[in-house]
């Protein structure tokens, strides 16, 4: 997978970003206990220096969450997964296969678990590229329960660094997609967003329909704060069928 960081985005100017960093998200807390059964959480692997995790969801139970992470993988794992980018630079997306654990109460009390990481998709013929590897979940970005029969405004949840940003796609309602693209912040953003403890909630009517390549964007994150301007760098994942 090959990503394109913002480095034209200068330091000095992420630094001003950390400025709204108060801006409340719209995502859940786990529950203190979840009824779900035990299950394997498929996840899109995704970043460089920061190794991020997109739960694959769907609208029923014991997958109906959106949520997004900051992992931390052993050195073998991230070596074996910046070898397979490098080798592989078109592939965009790679898929962690966890052991089974409730993912709510994982959020909520995260411990050490193991999973194998694929180049490609886990369950659709992806190719295994570091087996049974430690998995620690650094921080949790973003947690949404998915109801169906429920609408809501689709919104961008914009994640990342310094060196490089990725904008997912807030699923509203049913149908609706899952997408994670990689984007690059326009040079006078301004003051815009703190990318980390917490994912930032960006309006925007593009938030509708799928993100391309080159697409120009402009996103409010939040009230009484001035716009942000983004490109679409690339997108590494787009999926309609497990969200009909």
């Amino acid at each position: 997978m090959l990503l394109f960081p913002a480095r034209a985005l200068s330091r000095a100017l992420f630094a001003a970003l950390l400025l709204l960093s108060g801006l409340p998200t719209l995502g859940q807390h786990p529950a203190a206990h979840s009824a779900d059964r035990p299950s394997t959480h498929g996840m899109l692997v995704f970043g460089d220096r920061h190794i991020y995790a997109s739960h694959l969801p769907m609208f029923h139970s014991p997958h109906h969450y959106q949520v997004l992470l900051e992992l931390t993988l052993s050195d073998s794992a991230r070596t074996a997964y910046q070898a397979s980018r490098q080798q592989f630079p078109m592939e965009t997306v790679y898929t962690l296969e966890p052991e089974t654990f409730v993912l709510p109460d994982m959020l909520r009390r995260p411990q050490p678990f193991r999973g194998t990481l694929y180049r490609g998709h886990f369950e659709r013929g992806g190719t295994a590229i570091a087996r049974q590897i430690p998995v620690q979940i650094k921080l949790v970005l973003y947690f949404q329960e998915l109801v169906p029969n429920t609408t809501a405004t689709p919104l961008l949840l914009l994640v990342g660094n310094a060196d490089e940003q990725f904008v997912a796609h807030r699923i509203a309602s049913q149908p609706d997609f899952d997408q994670i693209v990689s984007v690059r912040l326009a040079a006078n953003a301004g003051t815009a967003m703190n990318l980390q403890p917490s994912a930032l909630l960006l309006a925007t009517a593009a938030a509708a329909r799928p993100l391309h390549a080159k697409q120009l964007l402009t996103a409010t994150p939040g009230a009484g704060q001035p716009p942000i301007r983004l490109t679409v760098v690339r997108s590494l994942y787009l999926e309609h069928a497990d969200l009909r």
